[in-house]
């Protein structure tokens, strides 16, 4: 019995390191393995460009790229396991298979529904004509210059909230009528009573928004004065210039890793402004150093225009980019800064 136990736990015990091996294995290989890349675009005739990313001789690889659309691609032993647009087209397609089913056994509903919001705004508009006509009959019997002030505002609002439900209503039955046809019914008359709507309350809130436009000023002057000076107070402080020196290191380490291995980049800047295809010249060669090799730059004047076009190939090495992120990310000092910069930590 005791043997038995010792052999099912000296069994299970060989199966867990060899699952251990495999992972450091893979993990090793993963990080040791170099990862290469390729990144194109060009707008000669037309907008595309993309990155393919491919590792372990192919046996991975992932594609982004633009031609008339933006999609992912990823291929396992050059078989394609994913592919975005293809999975959204198959989306889409289930998703009007339903919806075709769920229109053709709603529609008499819908028509239903229609029918009677339109019954309902036609006893609402008789409704409030007849109270339009006994309005005006009471004007012509009485002398509205001996009714009290009160009176007269509350026969008038009264007035006017029966016209706002009339004008409610109809907008509730365009909406629905919008909502099953895709078209808003609208005659002349309500769509410039709209218009008029719009305008009146527009000059109603102007007051308002005029107080409030001269407040905001003076609010975002006080923050943005408040801003510079808590960042000035922080990159001032003791042990900014060291966190910041360390940053800039580890990132050029990073980009150091993935820096390309072969590069060719053509632009062709044109434009009918001397100045202006000066300037763009004058950044280009002042950022020289930070491009990659075999950039050129070809200006013109005669017209307005840019072309370019790109080929850029590399590989880099996952091991070096894991360490020095993490070590950029677990730094206290670099952490303590980054929630000093995100105000998290004042």
């Amino acid at each position: 019995m005791l043997a038995t136990i010792l052999t099912i736990l000296k069994i299970i015990g060989i199966v867990l390191l060899v699952l251990i091996g495999v992972i450091l294995a893979l993990i090793l290989l993963v990080l040791l393995w170099p990862f290469s890349y390729r990144i194109y675009g060009d707008n000669r005739t037309k907008i595309n460009g993309g990155v393919k990313i491919s590792w372990l001789l192919h046996f991975v690889s992932v594609k982004a790229y633009y031609t008339d659309a933006f999609n992912i691609e990823a291929r396992v032993l050059g078989i394609k396991v994913y592919d975005k647009l293809r999975k959204e087209a198959k989306e889409l397609a289930k998703a009007e298979k339903a919806s075709g089913k769920k229109k053709d056994s709603s529609k008499t509903e819908q028509e239903a529904e229609i029918q009677a919001e339109e019954s309902n705004l036609n006893e609402q508009n008789t409704e409030v004509d007849n109270a339009d006509c006994i309005d005006s009959e009471i004007s012509e019997d009485f002398d509205w210059d001996e009714l009290p002030g009160d009176d007269s505002k509350g026969l008038f609002k009264n007035n006017k909230k029966k016209n706002k439900e009339k004008k409610n209503k109809s907008k509730s039955l365009n909406n629905i009528k919008k909502k099953f046809t895709g078209k808003k019914a609208i005659s002349f008359t309500d769509w410039l009573a709209n218009i008029f709507d719009k305008i009146w309350d527009f000059i109603d809130d102007l007051p308002w928004k005029i107080q409030e436009f001269a407040e905001k000023p003076e609010k975002k002057i006080d923050d943005l004065v408040d801003t510079i000076c808590y960042y000035d107070r922080i990159l001032s402080s003791n042990g900014t210039e060291w966190v910041v020196e360390y940053i800039k290191k580890k990132v050029f380490a990073i980009l150091k890793a993935i820096k390309p291995s072969k590069s060719v980049i053509n632009i062709d800047y044109a434009s009918t402004d001397p100045e202006k295809a000066a300037k763009a010249f004058e950044a280009f060669v002042m950022t020289r150093p930070l491009h990659p090799k075999s950039t050129n730059m070809n200006v013109a004047f005669d017209h307005d225009d840019m072309k370019f076009d790109a080929r850029v190939k590399g590989s880099f090495l996952l091991a070096p980019i894991v360490y020095h992120g993490l070590t950029l990310v677990f730094n206290k000092k670099v952490k303590k800064f980054i929630k000093l910069m995100k105000r998290e930590d004042s």
